[in-house]
């Protein structure tokens, strides 16, 4: 319970903290480095040898976790038009469900047969990939790009 306590404990200000940072600074970097944060922190899990290692590389990891939420709402205003927003919002919301479930899987599945750091490498990998994938082959979306609403135009046409 301590762990899953200090993770959420770090996790909520942290969400705070970079939710205010995604209005100041660029978004895309700053997701880059929250993924990579979180999955090295995850990775630090695996090679944890006492509950004091493991405690502070599962916190870290909740800061991570914390954080990645504001930023892709974030972005998610600056990809999508309000009209298709409510949907990708629901659809982050099932990656998020499947990612925790894949996660406890994983941890199910390779824990008893390999030990219990092999399901934090194993999550972590793919996860520094995906940061380092971000940074690489992403661009920051201009701010505001999709705040237009066509069904606006409707309200304010003049065309009598």
């Amino acid at each position: 319970g301590e762990i899953a306590f200090a993770f959420f404990l770090l996790g909520a200000p942290a969400s705070l903290t970079i939710g205010i940072l995604a209005d100041r600074c660029n978004r895309r970097d700053l997701l880059s480095a929250t993924v990579l944060f979180g999955s090295l922190a995850t990775m630090g899990s695996s090679l944890a040898q006492d509950f004091n290692a493991l405690f502070w590389t599962r916190t870290l990891a909740g800061v991570a976790v914390g954080g990645v939420l504001p930023l892709t709402f974030s972005l998610l205003g600056d990809l999508y038009p309000p009209t298709k927003r409510t949907a990708v919002s629901g659809w982050i919301g099932v990656g998020m469900g499947i990612g925790i479930g894949t996660g406890q899987n994983l941890a199910g599945m390779l824990g008893p047969p390999f030990g219990w750091r092999v399901p934090f490498f194993v999550a972590a990998c793919p996860a520094i990939v995906v940061g380092i994938l971000i940074f690489l082959f992403t661009e920051e979306p201009k701010r505001g790009s999709m705040d237009h609403d066509p069904r606006d135009d409707a309200l304010t046409d003049d065309t009598d």
